[in-house]
């Protein structure tokens, strides 16, 4: 490469990777690890963003812990996992010994995480700085997610209709039933409701799993505005896009929907994945360069792009630089432009 070309590429990427401010992440519970997502157009940033570790067995939701960190609930590990920031594994904030088991959904308030269990049939609160973990809601049926809202709380039961499941109910802050807020037959309304999500407007969306598998709209009183039902693939995860299209996740597949047209495409369809929910992070996008993930663009990154040299395909290869699939000189040498080590017409 040609160092004025190789110069044009570093700016080009630099000032790409700096324009986002929040990712979308999504658990892969195949792969036990995270994927990030552009928030705007859900482009792919990274398919190792939190990478598999051991720890996660099955993990089903992350989500920002509102004091730095990650937490990630885990169906088959039974517990409620805390990570950095910057993906690596810190320890299990409460699990078997505490009562949990079968963990889907997972929501923080007030430096607690609430979480559904499908064995409990209910919702667990769990203290982020103790651990103790309380039943706070009871006879939930099949909880997938929980959501705040100001003065109520959202709770998708996806337990059968004849056990009073496919809705959404609605409870009171300190975990009370007040009301089914979508009362849904499980024919021709949601049925298997998994991730919600509130809108900007006081909306709600809505995942529904199972026939007629669709994506669903409901006001902030739970009458449907809108179902769109002609999708590919059943839906785990949803969430609303930048640019106003539906991002939804299930199974080998995450797809866009825009509703405007009802048309669809596919973002990911990856063979041995399982996505589930979507959350929107405020953690930082990876800085094209920050090889090693502490936040800058330094020698240490150059460093360890010297140990990894290789072949490195994919984009969770932060060390390949020109995306060519090996790391070589090539990458130093871009890397040392960024560090200021090099000038664009200086050898290695």
């Amino acid at each position: 490469m040609r160092p004025t070309a190789l110069a044009a590429l570093i700016v080009t990427l630099c000032c790409f990777t700096g324009a986002a401010a929040d990712v979308l992440l999504i658990p892969d519970s195949s792969g036990d690890k995270i994927w990030a997502f552009d928030p705007f157009d859900g482009s792919v940033l990274s398919d190792d963003y939190v990478p598999a570790d051991g720890n996660m067995v099955q993990p089903i939701n992350i989500v920002d812990s509102g004091r730095g960190t990650f937490l990630v609930s885990d169906e088959n590990a039974d517990a409620v996992l805390e990570y950095a920031i910057t993906g690596e594994f810190l320890h299990v904030i409460a699990g078997p010994d505490q009562g949990l088991d079968a963990l889907q959904g997972i929501t923080v308030r007030d430096g607690a995480a609430y979480v559904g269990s499908r064995t409990a049939r209910g919702v667990y609160r769990v203290d982020l700085d103790t651990g103790a973990v309380e039943l706070w809601a009871e006879e939930v049926g099949t909880p997938r997610d929980i959501v705040f809202r100001d003065d109520d709380v959202l709770i998708t039961n996806s337990d059968t209709e004849a056990n009073g499941g496919e809705n959404i109910e609605q409870y009171s802050l300190d975990g009370a039933f007040l009301a089914t807020f979508h009362d849904s037959d499980g024919v021709t309304g949601i049925d298997f409701p998994q991730q919600l999500q509130l809108e900007a407007d006081g909306n709600v969306i809505a995942a529904g799993f199972s026939t007629p598998r669709g994506l669903y709209s409901y006001d902030g009183f739970g009458n449907e505005s809108a179902a769109f039902t002609n999708i590919i693939t059943s839906p785990r995860g949803i969430v609303r896009l930048g640019n106003g299209k539906l991002l939804y996740a299930g199974g080998t597949r995450v797809m866009v929907y825009d509703p405007a047209t009802q048309t669809e495409e596919t973002v990911i369809n990856q063979s041995r994945t399982s996505f589930r929910y979507i959350e929107r992070s405020s953690a930082p996008v990876p800085i094209f360069g920050d090889v090693n993930r502490d936040g800058s663009v330094d020698v240490l990154d150059l460093v360890t792009l010297i140990q990894s040299q290789g072949p490195c395909p994919g984009p969770a290869c932060l060390s390949d630089l020109n995306e060519d699939g090996v790391v070589d000189e090539e990458d130093q040498r871009i890397m040392r432009l960024l560090i200021g080590l090099l000038q664009p017409g200086d050898q290695l």
